[in-house]
């Protein structure tokens, strides 16, 4: 091995080098593939091998330190390997990840149900597996810590959560100080949600990093600390924690203009997280002081339910009704949905065609592939059928499956495995009464008709 280079401490360019040096290495790397040693069958060279990779993680670790990253032996990557033919091709796949990493892994254990979730579908009797569950102590802790949280009754309340076990004292919000906090807090959930636009993700395209993940916690973490030093310097009053903790109280669970348009709690919750789990185990007033408050709560939260049942038949699909100049096409509506009502099909297998049908002339105006999926971004979802329809979304696939095997529809398998093309084998009506269809809202009013 290389032996390190002694550098000053003021060689700036150096200590730079020295930084990105400890961002590149990835002990995760190393780790993982300990793990599905670990997974694979006992073995004089499955052990030699990991206490090899044992010793790389080591100095993949002090490569901050010594600038020298030890590389993964090819003989133990190519160990991680096994051949397999498919189709009369020689195919090299990499051993899969052991079982218990499904909890680091989480999006690949989704694409698991969801690709299996398509098997079922096509009623072809086959399941994937895209990770290991060979018998080893690791996986074997797995299955059983799986097993005894799902024994595990959590005590949820079915009433509202009473949020004046967060309030110390009692509450005049009818002074000069609150609408200033108001108005800081508008401005820092602005900020906040700023933040989190940047550190979202794609689900899609996700991989874990650890490293992002740290970087995107410290980012959280200075950032509610300046919020708490910007909320207690608006003012004097504002300095005592106690009265400040209390007007947002307030403001996140009893201002009707403030509490339905900011309805994520995590702002709150993460700057005064601490102070606000003391106040739940000591109740300070009883509920006589509070009962004025509750009921402007009660009537907020029957406002926020409206706006949860409104939202919930909302359908937005990307790249058509985010267009400014959308196109509209005729659609003969009477004559074909006759023509379907006339079908040997169940009432609900009709609605799911009715609509497929719409969106089908509508993605193709814009040259663009029915596509099913998970993701709204790029494609229509089960929860997109289920919402024109009103139809339960878990039975969706019950009516797809009727209309594939009527022939009425095609469905395929595009490469994550995940992904439905769907082609519609029925003619429409090119005569009688037309309609206009140019986005969501046109197809949940001829549905509706």
């Amino acid at each position: 091995m290389e032996k390190p280079k002694l550098i000053k401490i003021n060689e700036l360019d150096k200590l730079i080098e020295c930084d990105a040096n400890g961002m590149e290495a990835s002990i995760g790397k190393v780790i993982n593939k300990i793990s599905i040693l670990w997974s694979l069958p006992k073995s004089e060279k499955r052990d030699k091998y990991i206490k090899i990779m044992s010793v790389i993680g080591s100095l993949t670790i002090d490569y901050v330190k010594t600038g020298v990253l030890e590389p993964i032996p090819q003989e133990i990557e190519e160990f991680l390997q096994y051949e397999k033919i498919v189709n009369g091709k020689r195919i090299i796949e990499k051993y899969k990840k052991p079982i218990f990493l499904k909890v680091k892994y989480k999006k690949q254990g989704r694409d698991e149900k969801r690709i299996n979730k398509n098997h079922e579908l096509f009623e072809d009797n086959e399941t994937e597996e895209l990770f290991s569950d060979v018998d080893c102590t690791m996986n074997r802790l797995y299955h059983h810590i799986e097993k005894e949280l799902n024994n595990i009754k959590l005590d949820n309340s079915e009433d509202d959560f009473d949020f004046t076990l967060l309030l110390k004292d009692k509450l005049n919000v009818r002074n000069a100080t609150y609408p200033l906090v108001k108005l800081k807090i508008e401005k820092l959930k602005k900020e906040h949600d700023e933040l989190t636009q940047e550190n979202s993700i794609d689900i899609d395209n996700y991989t874990y990093d650890s490293d992002r993940r740290v970087e995107q916690y410290d980012k959280y973490k200075y950032f509610y600390r300046y919020c708490k030093n910007e909320l207690s310097s608006i003012n004097k009053e504002t300095q005592k924690k106690d009265k400040l903790i209390d007007y947002l109280v307030y403001a996140f669970y009893c201002d009707k203009e403030f509490a339905i348009k900011h309805e994520a709690k995590d702002l709150l919750w993460n700057v005064f997280g601490t102070e606000l789990n003391m106040r739940i185990n000591k109740k300070f007033y009883g509920d006589k002081e509070f009962s004025k408050l509750k009921e402007e709560r009660n009537k907020l939260l029957l406002e926020k339910k409206e706006k949860v049942k409104s939202n919930s038949k909302k359908v937005k699909i990307n790249d058509i009704d985010t267009l400014d100049n959308k196109i509209t096409i005729k659609f003969y509506k009477q004559n074909t949905f006759k023509k379907i009502d006339e079908l040997d099909l169940t009432k609900q297998a009709k609605k799911v065609l009715k609509v497929l049908i719409m969106l089908d002339l509508l993605f193709k105006e814009y040259k663009k592939d029915l596509l099913i999926g998970q993701s709204s971004k790029k494609t229509i979802t089960r929860a997109t059928i289920s919402k024109f329809t009103g139809i339960n979304g878990k039975l969706i696939d019950e009516y797809l499956k009727e209309l594939m095997k009527k022939d009425l529809i095609k469905l395929e398998t595009k490469s994550d495995k995940i992904t439905l093309k769907c082609i519609i084998n029925f003619e429409v009506s090119s005569t009688g009464n037309a309609v206009d269809i140019k986005d969501s809202d046109s197809i949940f009013k001829h549905m509706k008709k």
